[in-house]
């Protein structure tokens, strides 16, 4: 019978715990996974069934790993790796009182995770108010002569983005849009 003592020990023995920073995103992003070798896939497929029944969120990752010194034939593995938010955070609410050599790292990724759906949350608040304050904002030949002259000074669609109060997904796609029609000839 799988439960969730039986995955905090496979998450002490064969599984890992990061958090790590992503080099596209400032915040900090957290894993929980479980390896083992394709011998034990039923094993996997019964904690793959029991995610699924408790809704979590997971990867399944069937891999080749490389021959190392120490083995000379390369190994099938099969991974669950569990990396949404919502998820990691109800694993780590549930595994806390039954693991052991990790705890220390789960419960810092609880934090980390905790603290991040909150920020997200704030974050979605004023996008909302924002996104319901303002209204369609057409191009004009004003804003386009600055982007060109902007884009000839080497300016990123950040700075210009700032410069004409739009957002960074609006100027790129005017400047996609009038590259597109051009056939390739950027008319900026």
């Amino acid at each position: 019978m799988i439960n969730w003592a039986y995955i905090a020990g496979f998450i002490d023995g064969d599984g890992w715990i990061t958090t790590y920073k992503n080099k596209y995103s400032k915040p900090i992003v957290g894993v929980i996974g479980i390896c083992q070798k394709s011998d034990k896939y039923k094993k996997m497929l019964n904690i793959v069934n029991f995610f699924d029944k408790e809704s979590i969120k997971y990867c399944l990752i069937k891999i080749n790993q490389k021959p190392t010194k120490l083995v000379s034939i390369p190994i099938e593995m099969i991974r669950i790796i569990i990396k949404e938010r919502k998820s990691i955070l109800k694993v780590c609410q549930k595994l806390i009182p039954f693991i052991n050599i990790k705890k220390t790292q789960l419960i810092k990724l609880k934090n980390i995770t905790q603290n991040r759906l909150i920020e997200r949350k704030n974050n979605y608040n004023k996008i909302n108010l924002i996104l319901i304050q303002s209204k369609k904002k057409y191009w004009t030949n004003k804003e386009d002569n600055i982007i060109k002259n902007l884009i000839k000074q080497g300016r990123s669609n950040i700075f210009i983005a700032k410069k004409l109060n739009r957002s960074i997904n609006s100027v790129s796609h005017r400047i996609y849009r009038n590259y597109k029609r051009k056939k390739g000839i950027l008319i900026y």
